[in-house]
């Protein structure tokens, strides 16, 4: 899947490439926080995690929901320049539906398809990436116009579904000859690449729910050490570990690393495990003797 997200950028890496000659745009980022959608599903998710969209370079907001895209008109004609649009939304929903199905049921328009695939989905934490996330798009078209859907599990009941419409320009032609993005681009070779390097820009950023504590004795040492793991088997970074007696008590507490590991003494010999809480959900490890 991470040759997938690959591929797709080298797609539209020349489109993108050349539309960015010359031009200081940058694109713009919108971060959707999960917990403030209010849905069944993601009541209770942890509080910091989003899922962050990047616009395409030439892309600026416009409106809620909405970027902004370059001029297009018709070969010749520039005095007839209208903009590009896009637009996109992001919902969440439960896993009803695996994700190639969940994809294809966003697509709402009932245009034809024009491609479809998984899609490995960069799973960040503090600004760098730490695992990724099993997603699936689906890609249609009309004319120049396209849909884009992108399912992206978050846990084991809740997913990610991220929309982009991209309706102008609608069609490659016009009365006055085709129609030309900053002068160059067919309308719907840009509106594909522009859609799906959109898809390759969606990120998710934060630590998962937990979903697994492993704990193990350092030898001759009054240390457990372990690593925590999402649904998915990303480390869980920057997490709060309790370390606690077997027969209940809390001991001390540490935090995950970067890879999602902890290390932490116990303070005298008898049975340890540990748990982690995130999002409403709370996992322990097995119980080890300590000596």
């Amino acid at each position: 899947m991470i040759f997938v997200h690959r591929m797709l950028t080298a797609v539209v890496a020349a489109v993108v490439a050349l539309a960015a000659a010359g031009t200081s745009a940058a694109g713009i980022v919108e971060r959707v926080r999960v917990a403030d959608a209010g849905t069944p599903e993601t009541q209770g998710f942890p509080g910091h995690v989003h899922v962050i969209l990047n616009s395409p370079p030439e892309y600026s907001a416009h409106a809620p929901g909405a970027w902004l895209g370059p001029p297009y008109w018709p070969a010749g004609r520039p005095e007839e320049a209208e903009r590009a649009t896009m637009e996109w939304s992001v919902v969440f929903r439960d896993r009803t539906l695996d994700a190639a199905r969940a994809a294809a049921a966003a697509t709402a328009n009932g245009w034809r398809e024009d491609q479809k695939n998984d899609l490995s989905v960069p799973l960040v934490a503090g600004g760098r990436q730490v695992g990724a996330l099993p997603g699936y798009f689906v890609l249609t078209a009309e004319r120049a116009r396209f849909e884009a859907a992108l399912a992206v599990p978050l846990g084991a009941g809740l997913q990610a579904i991220v929309r982009f419409l991209l309706q102008s320009p609608s069609s490659d032609s016009s009365p006055s000859g085709d129609y030309l993005v900053l002068g160059s681009f067919l309308a719907s070779t840009w509106n594909r690449g522009q859609a799906l390097m959109a898809l390759s820009g969606v990120r998710v950023d934060g630590a998962l729910p937990p979903k697994t504590v492993s704990i193990r004795t350092v030898p001759a040492r009054r240390v457990l050490r372990g690593r925590v793991v999402d649904a998915f088997a990303n480390p869980l970074v920057g997490v709060k570990v309790v370390l606690e007696r077997a027969s209940g008590g809390v001991v001390r507490t540490t935090r995950t690393s970067m890879s999602g590991t902890y290390r932490v003494a116990a303070p005298r010999p008898g049975r340890y495990r540990v748990a982690v809480t995130l999002g409403g959900v709370t996992v322990r490890s097995a119980a080890v003797a300590v000596r």
